[in-house]
């Protein structure tokens, strides 16, 4: 298997580079985007409040995919700094990573800042459709719900693959969940994460990065995937 798909963050980020920025022959789901090969996946509940003079999207059943996959070094190119930044700086090891090796999945694709406005059914149907999919597809070590909403639909599916693995040594409010995804030579991990939009604390940033550094060590360093 190509380094490109690398468990290890340094080997993954090296055949990125050495690749340049190359289009894949799938397209984002609409409210998706990010590496092709994302070393760590945020799962959030939709795309937030439509901009000014923009149309707003209606979600649920009929998602578009419109945006080509791409692979390279600078294809994270949306998020926000601050806290998104930091966030995924921590849990990948460093701020080189980040626009290499991270993407970002809403489970819906409206445009809404309040999650409630979201029905159970489609944030469900939304993630068996278009998001599990494409798990296999990226091969993420890290896989972050940023929402509680986000983590209870996405858990059962985890759990289907969980595999026996050491208790989590860093407190987090949640357990994260190790597992395996569908033909892929290395263990993933589930984590609970504050969403970057909403209050998230330095010390909140460093906890997450403590449990995904354990995580990557203690199932050793492979070269590739």
């Amino acid at each position: 298997m190509s380094d490109l798909y690398s468990a290890d963050v340094e080997c993954r980020y090296q055949a990125t580079l050495r690749a340049g920025t190359r289009d894949c022959l799938t397209k984002w789901p609409l409210g998706c985007g990010g590496s092709a090969n994302a070393f760590l996946v945020l799962l959030g509940p939709s795309m937030g409040r439509v901009g000014a003079g923009k149309t707003a999207e209606k979600g649920g059943a009929g998602r578009p995919y419109r945006s080509v996959m791409r692979i390279g070094p600078d294809v994270m190119s949306y998020l926000r700094p601050g806290a998104w930044t930091r966030l995924c700086a921590e849990m990948l090891g460093g701020d080189q990573y980040v626009r290499a090796l991270s993407a970002l999945l809403n489970l819906d694709w409206r445009h809404t800042s309040r999650e409630k406005d979201i029905p159970d059914a489609d944030l469900s149907a939304g993630l068996e459709r278009d998001i599990w999919p494409l798990l296999p597809v990226l091969r993420p070590r890290l896989v972050a719900a940023l929402t509680n909403r986000v983590w209870k639909t996405v858990l059962p599916l985890v759990e289907n693959l969980r595999i026996a693995y050491p208790p989590c040594p860093v407190a987090l409010r949640r357990d994260p969940v190790v597992f395996r995804l569908s033909k892929s030579a290395f263990p993933s991990m589930l984590l609970k994460v504050q969403h970057p939009s909403r209050f998230l604390s330095y010390a909140q940033i460093a906890e997450v990065g403590r449990a995904c550094k354990w995580f990557l060590e203690s199932a050793g360093r492979p070269t590739s995937a």
